[in-house]
């Protein structure tokens, strides 16, 4: 069975949702109070998926938005269905499954190229949220390719 990587459309659903949120209150207002802007945490997401291979902190997501950090904490479950560690993870591993389709860097490499100190704990949340390990799911999008490629040979072939 084929291991897709399942966060490819993180952030769409969740800003659609987060403006739907914004209309029924009102708009947030700036420092100013002059002009609106975006609902303050519907700038997180987008914050995050600009430095998701940071060293990137609940502290750091809630200064960016102007918001205090447990209350940031909170609004991650009621906005986007899960925990702000959670949400981080998934954006690196979205981007760890695009490396690891459309390059030949080393895990290792990989690893620290989407914000992981160490490969062992890029392993557990790649293995955690995608059901296999990073070196698993290589093999098999190695092998998919393979036989994409192998079934467009014999599909030429018979024109």
């Amino acid at each position: 069975m084929a291991h897709r990587c399942p966060v490819t459309g993180i952030g769409a659903d969740q800003n659609e949702k987060t403006t739907a949120d914004t209309e029924k209150t009102g708009s947030v207002r700036s420092g100013t109070g002059k002009e609106p802007r975006k609902d303050s945490f519907q700038r997180i997401p987008e914050y995050m998926e600009a430095h998701y291979n940071e060293e990137i902190t609940l502290q750091d997501v809630a200064s960016y938005a102007y918001l205090n950090r447990t209350y940031v904490s909170e609004l991650f479950p009621k906005k986007l269905g899960m925990s702000f560690t959670r949400y981080r993870n998934l954006l690196r591993i979205r981007h760890a499954c695009i490396m690891m389709e459309e390059s030949g860097m080393s895990l290792t490499d990989i690893s620290r190229a989407v914000g992981y100190d160490a490969l062992s704990s890029f392993s557990r949340a790649f293995r955690q949220i995608m059901g296999v390990p990073p070196q698993q799911y290589r093999k098999t999008q190695l092998e998919e390719k393979a036989a994409g490629k192998m079934k467009g040979r014999k599909e030429k072939k018979k024109n």
